[in-house]
């Protein structure tokens, strides 16, 4: 489930700032980390770095995902993850065929 805040300001629109970002089902570890994105969590000005959530979770699959509280680093998490995946997609329609990305290396970097 994703928010739209700015819908909420406005009565007429305040029952609709809540949406389901429909995703390509795979298997997730902790981050969340797929097939194409990892998620890292990182606040720039404070250093902190956030403990990534498991969307592979029990209690977050039975209820489609944790709520909207944007005060949840969790629930940023999950919307990060959902946007990016949702806007890969869309590429690949538009492309005609899948995404190709480069290899992580085994010391995390990307090959140039």
């Amino acid at each position: 489930m994703q928010t739209d805040p700015s819908l909420s300001q406005e009565l007429e629109t305040v029952e609709s700032n809540e949406i389901i970002v429909p995703v390509i089902w795979e298997r997730l570890k902790p981050g969340p980390v797929g097939e194409y994105l990892e998620v890292i969590d990182h606040d720039p000005a404070t250093g902190c770095y956030y403990a990534p959530v498991n969307l592979e979770d029990p209690n977050i699959i039975a209820n489609d995902g944790l709520d909207a509280n944007p005060g949840d680093p969790r629930f940023h998490q999950q919307m990060v993850y959902a946007v990016a995946m949702r806007t890969i997609k869309n590429f690949e329609v538009a492309l005609g065929r899948k995404v190709l990305w480069s290899p992580l290396i085994a010391s995390g970097q990307f090959r140039r």
